[in-house]
């Protein structure tokens, strides 16, 4: 199996020098389940829970619920530097059984301006998880939120005597209870690299034919800001030029944080000669993107819906 590292970040180290195309980048490489609901919306916003300062970022206070009351789930969502989510933006879902009765009880919560959530149930257990809708350069996405307990989406919580239940929005990390490896095992976003070249009728045109034992290395530069409006980092990711022949799957970039990212690609020779790659974003149905042409850059704009299971992104690469 091939394996993508990152080049910088993660323990890594920088080891590439990209002469052809500039100064060495430093980089760090800083699903959601569903139910049958029933038809009863909780009660909005609202929240008796009391809210403790915790230290996170640098140094700004954290909100989180950590009193819980009888009868009641609740909680506090925040993004990753500790600022409650605002707007109306973050819904919470309850799934589960009453304890008298065994009767089936669901529910949806909407945050308030303050981030808070909190719902009166009846005495059961339940599944707990929220998801996060995000406007983001024109495009709407739907994210699943993180835990802060760790606890996964399938974990039951015993609402009688009441549930505090917080929830972060990260843009990268491990998504509690997700198989590593899988298309949602990651909050980040996903990139799969492929060589353009994909008739079988003709091998000696592939990358890996003419350049057996050659690397590839992709860079993402953020254009702008990330979704959570912090400060992007460029990322530079490394891979044999043998993983990126079509249908290998072995080509992927993980856990990408969410933003829209000018990408460059540059093939090294085993005798250290570079070759800067000519890269194209594909075509996305589900999204009505067209294949772009190719350049020495491409726009990596990630966008999400609802009629796909896995909106990660391709790029195809050239000489």
């Amino acid at each position: 199996m091939y394996k993508v590292r990152q080049v910088a970040g993660c323990g890594l180290g920088v080891y590439m020098n990209i002469r052809s195309i500039g100064a060495v980048l430093l980089a760090v490489l800083i699903g959601v389940t569903g139910c049958d609901r029933q038809e009863k919306p909780a009660e909005k916003g609202k929240s008796s829970e009391k809210q403790e300062g915790a230290v996170g970022g640098a140094g700004a206070p954290v909100l989180t619920a950590s009193i819980s009351k009888a009868g009641t789930i609740s909680g506090i969502i925040t993004d990753s530097r500790g600022k409650p989510i605002k707007g109306g933006r973050a819904t919470v879902t309850l799934a589960g059984k009453t304890l008298a009765g065994g009767e089936r009880a669901g529910y949806t919560v909407t945050a308030d301006e303050n981030g808070a959530y909190s719902a009166d149930v009846p005495d059961g257990i339940y599944r707990i998880w929220a998801e996060l809708r995000v406007e983001f350069n024109g495009r709407t996405f739907k994210l699943p939120l993180h835990p802060a307990d760790g606890k996964d989406s399938d974990a039951p919580h015993n609402s009688k005597p009441g549930v505090v239940k917080n929830f972060v929005w990260k843009l990268t990390g491990p998504v509690p209870g997700k198989e590593p490896g899988s298309y949602w095992s990651n909050y980040g976003q996903s990139v799969f690299v492929f060589d353009a070249e994909t008739s079988l009728a003709n091998p000696e045109k592939k990358l890996a034919k003419k350049y057996p034992g050659a690397t590839v290395v992709v860079k993402m530069i953020p254009k702008g800001s990330l979704a959570d409006g912090s400060q992007g980092q460029a990322l530079m990711f490394k891979m044999p030029v043998e993983a990126t022949q079509f249908g290998t799957d072995q080509a992927r970039l993980w856990d990408i944080p969410l933003a829209d990212y000018m990408v460059f690609a540059v093939l090294t020779t085993k005798d250290g000669k570079e070759k800067p790659l000519q890269i194209s974003t594909a075509a996305r149905a589900w999204v009505q993107r067209e294949q772009t042409a190719f350049g020495n850059e491409t726009l990596v704009d990630f966008a999400w819906s609802e009629n796909s299971a896995n909106p990660q992104v391709e790029v195809r690469i050239k000489e």
